[in-house]
């Protein structure tokens, strides 16, 4: 392809498309009574995935696009934690028998902010109505600032066997920009405590595109994420939305890297990956040959779904929470 062709290609505005369907496709014409039908007519042999979300953090970070709020008092918390758990049972008792859980997967936000009896409550709600396969994939979005041993102890005990840590950027001139500042240190030993709790699956979050970000500071990332040896490693491209987002307006746009920029950047990154042993995953993604997501797009058996790419092959998600989106046999909703 010619390089000029490349340029304007980067710099031609597109939509932005992450899932299918978009979120400008849903409307009220699909609404609790087609959602309870579909419930019924589910396959009582047939496994589920689950999604949770759990929209508080802390603090909202500068570049934040997820569905998130912060919160200082226990008190919105603990009514989300209730209504988590009804809305569990209210799905449940729609369903035509005691359904199978195949995946279990937290999202937020920041999930572990429910604490380890939080945590517990929900699992707690899940188990009264559904059986859990037995060698069920059980992961976590985690934030490393708010983890220590005794966390990552506890959602070992949990059955966590898989964790994606929202690493971002290890240079603290943009940590700095993107008000989330998260020593390099704080990250190794995030990663060390869920290994030594028997949590082996990491996966890093990261993102291209950030305020004074450069190919040579994102390549210095690079090296110190290899040096820590995730399975999994999600490059995001940062989507700048100040009119939407208000916290994003705390991000100077002078400082943002221009499209031509962000092509090198996530170029760079591909290539570095790919030269250090791991596997491209479609546009965004990569894993250790041995990883299962690895396995499985080589074997062509790779889907993509509203948490990314995944070997999950189960029809059916069930997703509890606040912007959740579940898949069942008659639609989305």
């Amino acid at each position: 392809m010619k390089p000029d062709l490349v340029e304007r290609l980067a710099e031609m505005p597109v939509p932005r498309y992450t899932s299918y369907p978009t979120a400008a496709d849903f409307s009220e014409a699909v609404g609790p009574k087609e959602q309870a039908a579909w419930l019924g007519q589910l396959d009582p042999a047939e496994p589920v995935s689950v999604y949770l979300h759990v929209p508080y953090c802390r603090q909202l970070c500068h570049y934040c696009g997820c569905h998130a709020k912060a919160v200082r008092k226990a008190e919105p918390v603990e009514d989300y934690r209730t209504t988590l758990e009804a809305e569990i049972a209210l799905v449940a008792a729609h369903l035509p028998a005691r359904l199978k859980i195949g995946r279990i997967a937290w999202g937020g936000g920041t999930p572990s902010i429910l604490g380890e009896a939080g945590l517990s409550s929900v699992l707690g709600m899940l188990k009264k109505h559904f059986d859990l396969e037995d060698d069920y994939e059980h992961s976590i979005e985690l934030d490393p600032r708010m983890l220590g041993r005794d966390l990552c102890q506890a959602l070992g005990r949990l059955g966590i066997n898989r964790a994606s840590l929202g690493v971002q950027d290890l240079d603290t001139v943009v940590q700095q920009a993107i008000g989330r500042e998260q020593p390099e240190e704080k990250v190794a030993a995030a990663v060390r405590d869920l290994r030594d709790a028997g949590i082996s699956r990491i996966n890093f979050d990261l993102i291209y595109g950030l305020p004074n970000q450069t190919q040579e500071s994102l390549l210095t990332t690079c090296r110190s994420v290899v040096d820590l040896n995730p399975d999994r490693i999600a490059f995001y491209g940062y989507a700048h939305l100040p009119s939407r987002r208000a916290n994003q307006r705390l991000i100077d746009s002078a400082s943002l890297p221009g499209p031509i920029e962000r092509l090198q950047q996530a170029s760079a990154i591909a290539s570095f990956f790919i030269r250090e042993g791991y596997q491209a995953i479609g546009i965004d993604h990569f894993a250790k040959p041995s990883d299962r997501l690895a396995a499985a797009a080589r074997e062509g058996r790779l889907h993509r779904n509203f948490q990314g790419y995944t070997d999950d092959d189960r029809p059916t998600l069930l997703g509890f929470g606040c912007s959740s989106i579940s898949r069942l046999p008659g639609g989305y909703t």
